[in-house]
């Protein structure tokens, strides 16, 4: 969960550096993780056991991409809008459920 005071610190950054190098680095940090992430996916646990080192890293870029995701929540979508964001989530999580129920494969 996010504090008050570490939002505070990345409404500095968005203001200290502005809209479009927030966003530029956001960019850089969810493709940082989702290299990692395709690294884990092909990971094979039986074979290799488990990685500590990897797992370290999907941590550190899982935090610096939520940092940034938090951002951009803050840059694109003002209080007023999140309605319809609580709105999709719940739609998506629905549209996922069904998939899940529907889906043939065991």
């Amino acid at each position: 969960m996010i504090t008050e005071s570490q939002l505070t610190v990345m409404k500095s950054a968005l203001r200290k550096y502005g809209r479009k190098n927030q966003v530029i680095k956001a960019i850089e940090e969810f493709s940082e993780l989702s290299a990692i992430l395709s690294k884990y996916a092909c990971h094979d646990l039986e074979k290799d056991g488990y990685d500590k080192e990897l797992h370290d890293k999907i941590a550190i870029e899982m935090a610096d991409a939520r940092i940034m995701w938090e951002q951009l929540y803050e840059l694109i979508l003002p209080a007023s809008t999140m309605i319809r964001v609580d709105k999709a989530i719940e739609s998506q999580i629905h549209r996922l459920e069904d998939k899940i129920q529907n889906d043939k494969k065991p």
